[in-house]
């Protein structure tokens, strides 16, 4: 049922349009667009937020629709590392299922000190604007804290949208400098308000802007100006008063006294999570009125209020935030209170949802040594979820300052993303260019290799494309100047294409790969340095990886991110079928040359030379046509069609030589097997072509490495140290029925402080999160 909210008039007159109204339209359209163009949103929670090189960081992914429902099957999501230039340091694959993953990264071992944004988004979220991907702020320290050092910068946005001549407008201000004076001035330089920054760097000032004014901000003592947006003669203003769960939300709408907006409807419309929670049609013919909005009906967080004319135009809007009916809460009690290094720690969460009745969830748990984070900002889901999620920028939400809600409405107002209800009213809804899904998608073009220039391969020219490792084959053709689609399977780990093409019954020597760019624009880091005040984080790191390595279990990143040695060992033979011939090439005399070992001992294959060029063809069984062509050279499980480089092999490194000439198996393989298939084994086992073009790499999906942990009442080797940054990890424990569930691990040799996190959803998707402290004493 449609809920709708008080609306009072004060000082002026509301009246409510029945017979004009176009209510009816906004929201049916609006819940048409949606089901067309349903806004996601991906939430990580990590396992710790400052990391050191090296580091194997674990986190949880959800993968949300706006109206917080999960988003079903599998799907692909971008995981990338992106620095202060927005260049992407680390960047890989990862699965949700059903909206819920987990996975790792190991952070690059030759990375620089600083701050990185974590980014994440699916393809689907390439169709919208790329603030709305999921951005986190983490900080990388080698040896020192790191500080921001990015230019002086201010932001200046009328509530509303529009900066509107003769009514009073208030400007909320975004800085990177906190506790600052920041002035309004016209261009004269006459100042017409003043405000302090809080420590985020937020504020607002209130004026009242004259027709044709130029008005600018900046800080007190400083000569570097932000120019406000234009000035409008006409518009709608409005100054929204935030307040707690008791109290209404209320909006004071202005416009000129000689507005023409006065003379029509305008249609108040709040929304949030996908759906229209407030829809009315009022016109205003005093000066004021007043509208208020009970956060009762509104779930807790972002919500939006747009005010759209007659005619379809967006006159005002701005997100603001409702606290809802509440939330649902975890407790953590600790069982016992006397804990030790290598000591069980036993603990019970329990859930319970707005009222206090106990509620079923699932939840990630966390364990830090909290001496190395202090003042470092933890995950908390609830707010990073329903606040901040697909926010502009990078903001905390610190409810511990009495003054958090009036920061937090400064930001909305400088963030404020407009619904799109040009879009939404257009005579027909535009489609998604992307779709969601769990294939990896790429585009490109195929070019003739050996050429001068870019010459494209001819229309209808067949390509295929083999996958190394995995062994997959996949065919499509090239048309438009050789532009070509490929869609491929959920694929874990990296791997490497053999690719080759056909036109028209002829085999083309030799293509290159150009592949679109499918990344999208990132946004940049904030700029910083590295002081010279020691970090405590990256002293332990240190330390620990000194200790772990005398100790000899220390284990690096790259082997937990699985690494290359797979490539090398893939049984083709297996995957074939089995060979058709088989030479041992060590039950005959050592040949000087492959060219000498062919011609006497391989009859399957004959070389001979053209041009000076060397051809090697392979005897196939009938009904396949004779070999036009050089077969595919298999040497040591990596496929290539480089003659060249299989008669310079050595002949006494070769174990043996095996050529698949079998109808019924080379069919299988298309355009890979019409021309035969020699397998090389070596006595080295990874004997390979050089990898002549990086375009021949693609990227899987990250393969998930699960927590370490440690049971020491199972093996308690104290000569083996135990220092941990993260003690304990858990992506995914449920509840019982009653909302409870029991927790247990083992602490490491340090003493002290140790932080146990809680992030989740209960049954019902609503978020809670929770923290709680333990004290680890001397044995």
């Amino acid at each position: 049922m449609k809920k709708y909210f008080l609306v009072i008039a004060f000082l002026g007159l509301l009246l409510k349009l029945s017979a004009q109204s176009n209510i009816p339209v906004l929201t049916q359209r609006y819940d048409a667009y949606q089901k067309i163009w349903p806004k996601t949103k991906i939430q990580l929670v990590f396992s710790q937020e400052k990391f050191s090189p090296g580091d194997t960081i674990y986190f949880k992914a959800y993968f949300f629709k706006e109206d917080m429902s999960y988003v079903p099957g599998m799907q692909l999501i971008n995981f990338n590392l992106v620095d202060s230039k927005g260049a992407s340091k680390l960047h890989f694959l990862l699965n949700t299922d059903n909206g819920v993953g987990q996975n790792q990264f190991a952070v690059p071992q030759d990375i620089s000190a600083g701050i990185y944004l974590v980014t994440a988004y699916s393809d689907w979220m390439k169709n919208f604007d790329t603030e709305l991907i999921f951005k986190k702020e983490v900080v990388v320290v080698k040896k020192n804290t790191v500080e921001r050092s990015s230019a002086l910068w201010i932001k200046g946005a009328p509530e509303g949208g529009h900066l509107i001549s003769g009514i009073s407008n208030r400007i909320g201000i975004w800085s990177n400098r906190g506790s600052s004076s920041v002035s309004v001035f016209d261009k004269s330089g006459a100042e017409l308000g003043s405000a302090v920054t809080d420590m985020k760097g937020l504020s607002s000032i209130t004026f009242t802007p004259q027709k044709s004014g130029s008005y600018f901000l900046r800080f007190v003592g400083d000569t570097a100006r932000f120019a406000l947006p234009k000035v409008e003669d006409d518009g709608l203003g409005i100054a929204l008063t935030m307040s707690d769960k008791v109290n209404p939300v209320q909006i004071a709408v202005t416009s000129p006294a000689t507005s023409t907006i006065r003379k029509e409807p305008i249609a108040v419309v709040v929304t949030s999570r996908g759906k229209v929670r407030y829809a009315e049609s009022i016109q205003i013919t005093k000066d004021v009125t007043a509208i208020q909005i009970l956060q009762s009906d509104l779930p807790e967080g972002v919500a939006h209020v747009s005010f759209v004319g007659n005619n379809g135009n967006l006159l005002a809007s701005r997100d603001f935030y409702s606290s809802g009916k509440g939330e649902a809460q975890a407790k953590i009690t600790l069982i016992g209170n006397d804990f030790k290094p290598r000591g069980k720690i036993r603990m019970e969460i329990a859930l319970t949802d707005e009222s206090g009745s106990p509620v079923a969830g699932e939840f990630s748990i966390g364990v830090l040594n909290a001496s190395l984070f202090t003042g470092e900002h933890r995950d908390h889901l609830t707010d990073e979820l329903n606040i901040l999620a697909g926010a502009k920028g990078t903001y905390v939400v610190d409810r511990s300052n009495p003054n958090w809600l009036m920061s937090l409405d400064n930001y909305l107002i400088t963030v404020t993303q407009e619904v799109a209800w040009k879009e939404i009213l257009a005579r027909e809804i535009k489609r998604p260019s992307y779709p969601f899904s769990n294939l990896i998608e790429k585009t490109g073009r195929a070019y003739y290799a050996d050429t001068t220039g870019s010459i494209p391969v001819p229309d209808l020219t067949q390509l295929m494309f083999y996958l190394q490792r995995d062994k997959l084959r996949h065919q499509t053709f090239a048309m438009d100047k050789g532009k070509f689609s490929l869609t491929i399977p959920i694929l874990f780990g990296n791997d490497e294409f053999f690719y080759m093409g056909e036109l028209r019954g002829n085999a083309i020597p030799k293509i290159r790969i150009e592949w679109d760019n499918e990344s999208i624009r990132f946004p940049a880091a904030a700029a910083s340095r590295e002081t010279t005040t020691p970090d405590f984080y990256a002293a332990f790191v240190s330390k620990s990886r000194v200790i772990g390595r005398s100790y000899g279990f220390y284990s690096s990143p790259q082997a937990l991110n699985g690494g290359d040695d797979a490539m090398n060992s893939a049984n083709f033979e297996k995957e074939v079928g089995g060979a058709d011939v088989t030479i041992n090439i060590q039950d005959y005399n050592t040949f000087s040359t492959m060219e000498e070992l062919v011609k006497e001992i391989i009859p399957s294959l004959s070389h001979r030379k053209r041009g000076g060029k060397s051809i090697i063809r392979a005897s196939l069984i009938e009904p396949m046509k004779p070999s036009s062509a050089d077969p595919v050279y298999i040497i040591d499980g990596i496929a290539n069609r480089n003659t060249d480089f299989f008669l310079a092999l050595n002949p006494a490194d070769v174990i043996n030589i095996k050529i698949v000439k079998d109808p019924k198996k080379l069919v299988r393989f298309k355009l890979m097997g019409k021309n035969g298939i020699v397998m090389v084994q070596t006595k080295k086992g990874n004997v390979r072509e050089p990898l002549d073009d990086p375009s021949k790499l693609i990227e899987g999906s990250n393969q998930v490495i699960n927590f370490t942990s440690h049971d020491y009442s199972i093996s308690n080797d104290a000569r083996k140290p135990d220092f941990r940054s993260t003690v304990y990890w858990n992506p995914s424990v449920k509840t019982d029925s009653n909302g409870k569930a029991i927790v247990e691990f083992f602490s490491t040799d340090d003493v002290g402080k140790m932080l146990i996190r809680v992030n989740g959803l209960t049954d019902g998707v609503k978020a809670f999160s929770a923290q709680q402290d333990v004290e680890i004493g001397v044995n």
